[in-house]
């Protein structure tokens, strides 16, 4: 199995929280904190605009899979966060404030 944005983005979400307590950030953060981390070239992608590839494929996924693990937090910009996080006490309104 490939390593898809969308596992990518999982990842990010869960590094950036286990190691700054960061819990939803921008397609582009998510890009950014996979080079941070390293892990940006798990993904076999050589286009251009990466961040926007991440952002194509989670918005996609929250429309097609009931089951998603995303949330979308906000607008301008829009964060995404991992559902388990928003669902257990955190507050989507405490996400957009940091």
């Amino acid at each position: 199995m490939t390593y898809t944005f969308l596992k990518l983005a999982e990842e990010v979400l869960e590094e950036a929280k286990k190691r700054e307590n960061i819990q939803a950030l921008s397609h582009v953060e998510i890009w950014e904190k996979a080079e941070k981390y390293g892990i940006q070239n798990k993904c076999s992608s050589s286009g251009k605009t990466p961040w926007q590839s991440i952002c194509a494929q989670i918005y996609v996924d929250m429309k097609d899979n009931a089951k998603t693990i995303f949330a979308k937090i906000g607008t301008r910009p829009v964060r995404f966060a991992l559902k388990k996080y928003v669902e257990n006490g955190v507050k989507i309104t405490d996400i957009e404030k940091k």
